[in-house]
């Protein structure tokens, strides 16, 4: 019989139970930011970036960072689940979440261009290419944050 595993120390703890909800606050926060910051400046002519920075953090705090503060251990990854697991799995997730976002970014894209007074302008397949590959760099992280920690949740999780 092997001796039992050592209980995780308080930084350990803490990176556990805060790692996700941050990540994906950042991550969602940044790319609602800059996705409607496109929208609106695109359709809109509006530009206000600090008001957007501010909306876009309290929209993202919503449904990572307030829960957390209520319910403990909630978006906590389990003290059984490995570092190194929970990375790799993060790291093979960042991809793949930005291949299932690169579709949605194009259809908006494309409905962006049609709202130009000229759809046909010569950089509107340029606008079209870099927000299909770019947007998704936002939102991928905090998807994949919050996949890693369906995956190696506190309650339930391997």
């Amino acid at each position: 019989m092997g001796r039992p595993a050592p209980k995780p120390g308080p930084v350990s703890a803490l990176a556990r139970s805060w790692a996700v909800p941050l990540t994906a606050w950042a991550s969602l926060g940044l790319g609602l930011f800059w996705t409607a910051g496109i929208v609106l400046d695109s359709t809109l002519g509006w530009n206000r970036p600090w008001l957007l920075v501010t909306a876009s953090a309290a929209v993202a705090s919503l449904p990572t960072v307030l829960p957390r503060l209520r319910r403990r251990g909630h978006l906590a990854l389990s003290p059984k689940a490995s570092w190194w697991r929970m990375g790799m799995t993060f790291l093979i997730l960042c991809p793949v979440c930005w291949l299932c976002l690169t579709l949605p970014s194009w259809v908006l894209a494309r409905m962006l261009v049609k709202t130009w007074p000229d759809p046909s302008h010569p950089d509107a397949g340029l606008f079209i290419s870099i927000l299909t590959f770019w947007l998704p760099q936002w939102w991928a992280p905090g998807v994949a944050s919050l996949l890693v920690w369906r995956r190696h949740r506190a309650h339930g999780g391997s």
